[in-house]
């Protein structure tokens, strides 16, 4: 949806019904709907409104709207502003050498806001984004709009849009909000793009790309929850097997890759991709995205406002054996990626985090031995379809590990000692160097 960003006290008027034109000195041949988005300033030198009554945003989109006309301001206009409300127009109407033209808004409605930040113009958002503006923010950054064209076509393959509904988080979404208080929702699907534009930003490489979209499709419900259910906690990439089958199972997909001349082998073989994917403690774009999106949503020790000095700061390098890997221009930005995902690290290792983890894999577990559902279809159905079918189910001990899943409190959580869980550490590259203090993180 398009958006127009528009200084204070003007994008509160407009969306309590005080101000019916916006202007600018361009014109626009666009007729539909819009965003109304409150910018990050505010005019000084406004009329006092204090009779409006009116509460103004920074930063948020605060209202619907609908552009029908885009008029030319000339002394005529002029009049038919003063007779509407000379107040409101007051600046439009005293200043006869300003040019331009009144954009007409309808069918204006106030909306929850939305934090985000705006642009310039007429900029647009994509609608499954309106309520994960931090998300949108982040995609945006990584050249979401610039994406290549081949990658859309990838992105409408039926196994890629069943990560859509696939919980980034391993389906600690429908958790305790007690343990877990995610900013927003998050999904595989999200998690692959984001790897995907990581890869072509850094390698304007087609088939690694597409690749990096592809190299979690094979990512089951309740993901690494999955892991636990099968013991596998120290390399957690026991669901990983289903990959190829997944791939060569999507009709839509390989009849793309055919026509790309690309054969699904590069795609499933996504690990010989060193941009791609690498062993710790390298940094890729799989784990660098995997730090951030946890970081921003999750743990959060890392804010939006800092995202774009991270990025920018991001550079490929060449390792000690030659081999192309993601680092860092700056010491400084190597440390708050470390330290944000040394707060994973830790996270990840609470009891609260292994408890919740096991107790999923449990209810996964009960399920699949009840024939609830079977242990590939984990790979088939999304995460709101798979609770359903745990809730409509009548097994009493079921439903008692789900509500408890549900309803702990974290005070409640027992001490919970599991061997060999994931250790997180990363020692990137800074200017073609390691970064020496990751050692440290290795070794706790």
């Amino acid at each position: 949806m398009k958006v127009l960003t528009i200084k204070e006290p003007y994008a509160s008027l407009i969306a309590k019904g005080y101000k019916k034109y916006e202007f600018r000195t361009w014109k626009t041949n666009y007729r539909g709907n819009i965003l109304i988005h409150a910018g990050n300033n505010y005019d000084k030198n406004a009329m006092d409104l204090s009779k409006y009554k009116l509460k103004y945003h920074q930063k948020k989109i605060i209202a619907k709207a609908k552009i029908t006309d885009c008029i030319k301001v000339d002394d005529n206009f002029r009049r038919q502003l003063r007779d509407e409300n000379n107040e409101v127009y007051s600046n439009i109407i005293d200043d006869k050498n300003w040019n331009g033209y009144a954009f007409k808004l309808e069918n204006v409605r106030l909306i929850k806001p939305i934090e985000i930040s705006g642009q310039l113009g007429l900029w647009n958002i994509d609608d499954e984004y309106l309520d994960r503006p931090i998300l949108w923010t982040y995609l945006s950054q990584l050249g979401y709009k610039r994406r290549p064209k081949f990658l859309n076509r990838y992105l409408m393959v039926p196994s890629m849009l069943r990560l859509k509904n696939i919980g980034y988080f391993c389906g600690m979404d429908y958790a305790s909000k007690d343990i877990y208080d995610f900013k927003e929702y998050v999904s595989r699907y999200d998690h692959s793009l984001a790897v995907s534009l990581i890869t072509w930003k850094f390698t304007k490489d087609k088939i690694a790309t597409i690749a990096a979209l592809f190299h979690d499709v094979g990512t089951p419900t309740f993901s690494h929850a999955i892991d636990y259910m099968n013991k596998d906690y120290e390399k957690q990439e026991s669901t990983e097997i289903y990959t190829e089958r997944i791939i060569k199972s999507d009709d839509k997909l390989l009849e793309l890759l055919k026509n790309d001349h690309i054969n699904p082998e590069d795609i499933i073989n996504f690990k010989k991709y060193p941009i791609v994917d690498n062993d710790r403690p390298k940094l890729c774009a799989d784990r660098l995205d995997g730090i951030i999106m946890t970081s921003l949503f999750w743990t959060q020790n890392l804010r939006i406002d800092m995202l774009k000095n991270i990025i920018k700061n991001t550079q490929v390098y060449k390792d000690e054996t030659d081999i192309m890997e993601i680092g860092f221009k700056s010491k400084e930005i190597a440390d708050i990626v470390v330290t944000a995902n040394e707060k994973i690290d830790e996270s990840c290792h609470s009891s609260s985090d292994k408890y919740m983890m096991t107790s999923l894999g449990n209810i996964a577990k009960r399920s699949i031995e009840k024939n609830y559902f079977t242990y590939d279809e984990l790979y088939t159905l999304d995460e709101k379809t798979i609770f359903e079918i745990i809730e409509n189910s009548q097994d009493i001990e079921l439903q008692n590990m789900l509500k408890t899943f549900k309803t702990i409190k974290k005070r409640n959580i027992p001490i919970i000692e599991i061997p060999n869980i994931k250790n997180r550490y990363i020692n990137p590259l800074v200017n073609g160097t390691r970064y020496q203090n990751a050692e440290k993180t290795y070794k706790n």
